[in-house]
């Protein structure tokens, strides 16, 4: 990790962090601001004692679809990283046109990338991903154009997106108009999301 201008070195100001919370202690995941806004995801990793940077999504993005690979956004700004540092969960979109409002570019879908094999798995019909437990299950969600949020599950070796208020049989998920999973543990022990009601009340609550 080398000196950021008016920042400094991200692996002293992170300190215990990259021991305790982040993945394995020795892997970090965050993504490039790059010109045409699509955040392509990069990974540092500690080897050594050294922070060596790994840009993860080179091998599928391209943002001119003249190159020949196959994404245009491979990353976003909405990824995760599993505590033991082997899966991703990130968002992918074939084009990508910041300036189309036409709503006909094809929509962003959530994948799952083994970072030791390097298998890609899209997951249809989810919009975002926020988090991802050691075995590889992810939390997503869908938007609707109200802005309203579904979050679902996708368990690990699947590719399906599964409902949280099928998954989770409680009555609060009926009444909440939009919500959104925020974490999950390592061994899938615990999840915890937000939402609102129609009074646009938010609760925060945790499926154990």
């Amino acid at each position: 990790c080398g000196n950021w201008s008016g920042i400094g070195r991200i692996d002293v100001l992170l300190g215990d962090y990259l021991k305790k919370d982040l993945a394995d202690g020795k892997t970090i995941l965050g993504y490039l601001n790059d010109d045409f806004g699509t955040w392509p995801a990069i990974l540092w990793k500690n080897e050594g004692g050294q922070w060596k940077y790994d840009f993860i999504a080179a091998e599928y993005w391209e943002p001119d679809y003249q190159m020949g690979k196959p994404y245009m956004v491979f990353g976003s700004d909405a990824m995760s990283l599993s505590a033991n540092g082997k899966w991703m969960a990130l968002s992918i979109q074939t084009e990508f046109d910041p300036w189309d409002f036409s709503g006909t570019t094809p929509d962003v879908q959530v994948a799952r990338l083994n970072l030791e094999t390097k298998q890609l798995d899209v997951i249809e019909g989810g919009s975002a991903c926020y988090c991802v437990s050691n075995d590889g299950t992810l939390l997503a969600l869908a938007q609707d154009e109200m802005g309203g949020r579904t979050p679902y599950i996708v368990k690990a070796g699947s590719k399906e997106l599964l409902a949280f208020k099928d998954a989770y049989k409680f009555a609060e998920l009926n009444d909440l108009v939009s919500v959104t999973p925020s974490a999950i543990a390592a061994d899938n022990s615990a999840i915890m999301a937000f939402g609102y009601d129609e009074a646009m009340m938010v609760y925060c609550f945790l499926i154990h």
